[in-house]
């Protein structure tokens, strides 16, 4: 297995992983946000992301990290229009955030973090 660790120089296999297999266990919301917050404290595998929009854009920044700093898990400045009311991103392959997943949102809505802890 000559990919093994290759994620940040870590091993997968306190997730459940291992490297060829990618298989989730089980996805879990967390509790609804409607303000910036430390989601979910790692390692977990960040899976997606819900929100409810209330009729304006949300722009959502997701990190690693138990702030807001760090390795971004989406692009800078993701954003959710205000049109969609209820809408989900998926992520085929999670991302493993070692820290924790900490999200900020600029706008008015709600949001709930899907994520595996394996």
């Amino acid at each position: 297995m000559e990919d093994a660790g290759r994620y940040q120089g870590k091993d997968e296999s306190i997730m459940g992983w291992w490297p060829g297999k990618h298989l989730l266990q089980y996805v879990t919301q967390s509790e609804p946000f409607d303000r910036p917050a430390y989601a979910k404290a790692g390692p977990v595998a960040f899976c997606g992301l819900s929100a409810k929009t209330s009729g304006s854009d949300i722009i959502f920044s997701v990190y690693d990290s138990t702030s807001a700093a760090g390795t971004l898990l989406l692009p800078a400045g993701f954003t959710v229009p205000g049109t969609a009311n209820l809408w989900v991103l998926s992520i085929p392959i999670p991302l493993i955030a070692w820290m924790g997943i900490y999200v900020t949102m600029d706008g008015d809505g709600e949001y709930q973090v899907l994520y595996d802890e394996g």
